[in-house]
């Protein structure tokens, strides 16, 4: 089962950075973002493509394109607005975005403080799958400290316990070791995309070759992240789970 993707507007200059830095940062997600390179195709496009989240310069801002926000959020207090760096022409009345990101982060800052601002649930539901039970004690025992939301941490030891386990749940994340007895990550990953089992999937490896990430890319676009990396830290990979648990 397919599950729906987020709809992502992000109004900006194509001469911008923010064009680039936002499609790499959700290119191992669901999302394909909806880009307007001007003012007038921003405000067009928010009512065509009834966006939940938009992330916008502030020299796009116009009173008729606060307006429609305004509008929108009166009904949907779920939408989220970003301001893309600092500013904003004088002449339009103020409006308060849900959070302004400075020009320069690095993507790991930026999905930091962008998962701050995300409604979630309050409780995700994480399923771990590694050959290593010290591997999966660390990470459950880790999640098990974080609050709003919560987890929900199950454990299996192989690919083949995880097709099971998914056949009984629905985990809103699957962490996936890739070298396993039984059945591998990548093998587990394909058995997904094969049948249209559409979950967020976090690849956590030891050492993986090309030809493997190749393999993956080949079936789609997980997070790829390596044990003992600096994207493997257990705060890393909590803000990692919460953007794959929200943007798929």
């Amino acid at each position: 089962m397919l599950r729906p993707q987020r709809r992502v507007q992000i109004a900006a200059s194509a001469a911008s950075e923010w064009p680039g830095f936002l499609q790499e940062f959700f290119d191992d997600t669901a999302v394909r973002p909806a880009f307007a390179p001007d003012a007038l195709s921003a405000a067009r496009d928010f009512d065509r493509l009834h966006p939940e989240i938009v992330f916008c310069q502030p020299d796009f801002l116009t009173q008729a394109l606060i307006q429609k926000w305004k509008v929108r959020r009166a009904v949907e207090p779920f939408l989220r607005i970003y301001q893309l760096g600092a500013g904003g022409p004088q002449q339009v009345e103020e409006f308060k975005p849900d959070a302004e990101f400075a020009s320069g982060l690095s993507l790991g800052d930026f999905q930091r403080e962008l998962i701050k601002t995300l409604p979630y649930p309050e409780t995700l539901h994480v399923l771990i799958t590694d050959d290593e039970v010290e591997i999966g004690n660390m990470i459950r025992d880790f999640l098990a400290l974080s609050s709003q939301p919560s987890f929900h941490v199950d454990y299996v030891c192989n690919g083949a316990q995880t097709l099971e386990f998914l056949k009984k749940a629905r985990p809103d994340v699957l962490v996936l070791d890739v070298k396993m007895p039984v059945m591998t990550g990548i093998e587990v990953y394909s058995a997904l995309k094969n049948t249209r089992q559409d979950y967020p999937v976090i690849i956590f490896f030891d050492a993986v070759f090309g030809d493997e990430i190749e393999k993956l890319h080949a079936i789609g676009r997980p997070a790829i992240i390596e044990k003992g990396g600096r994207q493997s830290e257990m705060p890393a990979l909590l803000s990692l789970i919460k953007k794959k648990a929200f943007f798929g």
